[in-house]
């Protein structure tokens, strides 16, 4: 199958009641993922791979919550079993993809020695008896607050295929 990339315009979550615009940002100037100002939308890493390519990491970003607001992956840590998440791409098309595992819950000191295995741009990943495609990762912080600091002391990873 070739590649045939889009670009995500939302991100729909039926079981955990998201539907949430995507807004396609590049990296921050420090190499960080940019993380949207809105709790109540996502941000795709558009220097990253896109939906509909064979190989990589479709990387969403959102929050679990802001300003008091809960933000669009509120539940982020509680994606298991398998729940659809419906990409919306510009064109119109809609990707499906299945949750593949429990989420990974990473303290962010500890991200450096996984940074690559996390956000891997390179391997092909398929569920069984599917062509090679890339793989969503849906991101957010999680863990621990930090008043001190103002920041979630973890990372939440969610992990998913194509449907």
């Amino acid at each position: 199958v070739p590649d045939n990339p889009g670009i995500p315009v939302k991100v729909i979550v039926a079981d955990h009641h998201v539907h949430a615009p995507i807004s396609s940002n590049a990296l921050n100037a420090d190499g960080s993922l940019y993380v949207p100002l809105d709790p109540h939308a996502v941000s795709w890493s558009s220097q990253d791979v896109a939906p509909g390519t064979s190989r990589g990491t479709i990387i969403l970003v959102g929050h679990i919550n802001y300003g008091g607001a809960a933000g669009a992956f509120s539940d982020l840590a509680d994606y298991r079993g398998g729940p659809i998440i419906t990409l919306v791409l510009g064109d119109g098309r809609q990707m499906d993809y299945a949750v593949a595992a429990p989420p990974i819950e990473v303290n962010k000191n500890q991200l450096g020695p996984r940074r690559e295995e996390l956000f891997d741009q390179t391997h092909s990943y398929s569920a069984a008896g599917r062509p090679p495609s890339g793989r969503l990762l849906l991101l957010s912080c999680g863990g621990t607050f930090d008043n001190r600091t103002g920041h979630y002391e973890d990372n939440i990873f969610v992990f998913a295929l194509p449907a």
